[in-house]
C-alpha cells in the first residue's frame, strides 16, 4: 500500500461522513490494493468520531497519513476524530 491508498482511505471516510446531510452514527468498509487489507469502523456520538483501523504492518503509516489528512475535514464539519486506533492483523 502506498500513498495512493492513503489517498483511497481518506477518500472513503470524507464521502462516507460528508457526502450525506447528515453523517450517520455507524459505518464500516475496506480497503484492499492485492497485497494489504483495511478493515475500518467508525462510531460517532454527538461531535465525536470513534475510529478502528485493523491492518496489516504493512499498511499501518498508510491509514497513519489519511488520518493525518482527513483529520482537517473533521474539525471544518465540527467533528473530532477521537480514540483512533490503529492494530495489526494477522494475515
Amino acid at each position: 500500500m502506498q500513498t495512493r491508498c492513503a489517498v483511497s482511505l481518506s477518500t472513503r471516510l470524507e464521502r462516507t461522513f460528508f457526502s450525506q446531510r447528515r453523517p450517520p452514527h455507524h459505518a464500516g468498509f475496506t480497503l484492499a490494493d492485492g497485497r494489504s487489507r483495511v478493515y475500518v469502523i467508525l462510531h460517532r456520538r454527538g461531535a465525536a468520531v470513534h475510529m478502528v483501523a485493523l491492518c496489516t504492518a504493512g499498511a499501518r503509516r498508510v491509514v497513519s497519513e489519511a488520518l493525518v489528512e482527513i483529520q482537517s475535514h473533521f474539525r471544518a464539519r465540527g467533528l473530532q476524530l477521537r480514540a483512533s486506533r490503529i492494530q495489526e492483523m494477522l494475515r
